[in-house]
């Protein structure tokens, strides 16, 4: 028995669609040169990804939010550069503490049904005043990522500059500024990462170090483009699973078909 056109034509589309069509599992990346914040807004959604019908990405800031200096936060290349050339935008953070208990803490959710992984970005500026003039101490703390199935985790990757340190680990994971960083250095970021796992959001707290100063100095820092990659939704895998299965064996037949005629 010979395939009919027909059905070459079928096996031949399935074929084609498991091989364009299987989700790539690419990046995306808010980069703040091509999306900015509204100046002094306290959370916002972007559309970043034409794969992902709707907003993709919303960030929200609460906590000591009355404490942020006149304009901020801003998307701006100034005053904290992460000794990057250029040098990019950021979403710049300024603020004026009444006491080193206050503190403002930023959400990040992800707007895809099965997740997002590979998440990375970098603070810039996360220091310490000069310790003989009782100057603020950053600190960014809480680092925790809600996984898909509700579960948490801590990054799996935190690294520190030369004017800040690392310490705890899992969900305790803590940066806090050990010496002064110019505002254009690289020497105060600090990187992070979720890895090997599909995350819902994400959140971090900027503020000080039970050490710091009493009150009344401006302190800041700056997040970089956050860079992180959906997760394939389930149905679509299937989908290109069962096409894939259907061009192979469309294609099985005909061979078959040509060594019997």
């Amino acid at each position: 028995m010979k395939s009919t056109p027909s059905f070459r034509l079928i096996a031949g589309l399935a074929a084609l669609a498991f091989a364009v069509w299987v989700p790539s599992g690419k990046a995306v990346l808010l980069d703040w040169d091509l999306y900015s914040w509204t100046p002094s807004a306290l959370t916002q959604s972007f559309d970043i990804d034409p794969l992902n019908p709707g907003n993709d990405i919303t960030i929200t800031i609460t906590g000591d939010t009355g404490k942020f200096n006149l304009g901020y936060p801003v998307t701006a290349t100034a005053p904290f550069t992460g000794g990057l050339a250029g040098p990019p935008s950021a979403l710049q953070n300024l603020l004026t503490f009444d006491n080193k208990t206050q503190a403002v803490t930023y959400t990040v959710d992800f707007h895809y049904a099965s997740g997002v992984t590979d998440v990375a970005f970098t603070l810039f500026d996360i220091d310490a005043g000069v310790a003989d003039i009782n100057q603020p101490i950053d600190q960014i703390r809480g680092n925790v990522a809600t996984l898909t199935d509700s579960s948490t985790m801590g990054p799996t990757s935190l690294t520190g500059s030369v004017q800040n340190t690392v310490t705890g680990s899992g969900l305790s994971q803590v940066v806090t500024g050990t010496g002064p960083a110019g505002n254009t250095s690289a020497d105060g970021n600090a990187a992070f990462q979720y890895n090997g796992a599909a995350l819902s959001q994400f959140v971090f707290t900027f503020g000080n170090d039970a050490a710091a100063y009493g009150s009344g100095l401006a302190q800041g820092f700056a997040l970089g483009d956050i860079n992180f990659t959906p997760v394939p939704e389930a149905g679509a895998v299937l989908a290109c699973a069962t096409a894939g299965l259907i061009g192979v064996w469309g294609l099985r037949r005909m061979r078959r078909a040509t060594v019997d005629s």
